[in-house]
C-alpha cells in the first residue's frame, strides 16, 4: 500500500500535549483512523518549529516510535531523563510509558511518528 503525499492530511497543532509552540503534521494515517486489522493507529511526518515542544504524555494503551530526519532536540524519557536527538536517531516509547520532545535547534525538527496498538 502507498499513501501518496497529496492524499495525506495536513494539520497544525498548537501547544501539542501541553507543550509549547506549533507542531505541523502530515498524516499518512491520522490518529484513530487506522486500517481494520492493522496495528498502526497513526503514521505521520511531523515538523516541530524551533523552540516548540511536545509535552510529556502517557501512552497508556499504545506505543510510539520517532525517527528523527533532521534538526536537533531533547527527548524526554519515561523517568524524566533528557537525551539529545538528531538526524538518524530513533526513539521508542512502550505501552505504559511517558515521553516528550522539544526542538532546541535553530531549524525545524522533522521526524516520522508511528503509533501502534
Amino acid at each position: 500500500m502507498i499513501i501518496c503525499k497529496d492524499r495525506q492530511q495536513k494539520l497544525k497543532k498548537d501547544n501539542p500535549a501541553g507543550g509549547t509552540g506549533s507542531l505541523h503534521c502530515l498524516y499518512a494515517i491520522p490518529k484513530g483512523e487506522g486500517f481494520s486489522g492493522s496495528s498502526f493507529s497513526m503514521i505521520g511526518t511531523m515538523t516541530l518549529e524551533p523552540g516548540a515542544s511536545i509535552g510529556a504524555h502517557l501512552h497508556e494503551n499504545d506505543e510510539e516510535c520517532f525517527v528523527i530526519l533532521s534538526g536537533e532536540g531533547l527527548y524526554e524519557e519515561n523517568d524524566g531523563t533528557l537525551h539529545k536527538v538528531c538526524a538518524g536517531d530513533v526513539t521508542l516509547t512502550f505501552r505504559g510509558e511517558r515521553h516528550g520532545l522539544s526542538n532546541t535547534g535553530k531549524e525545524p525538527l522533522v521526524f516520522i511518528a508511528m503509533i501502534v496498538q
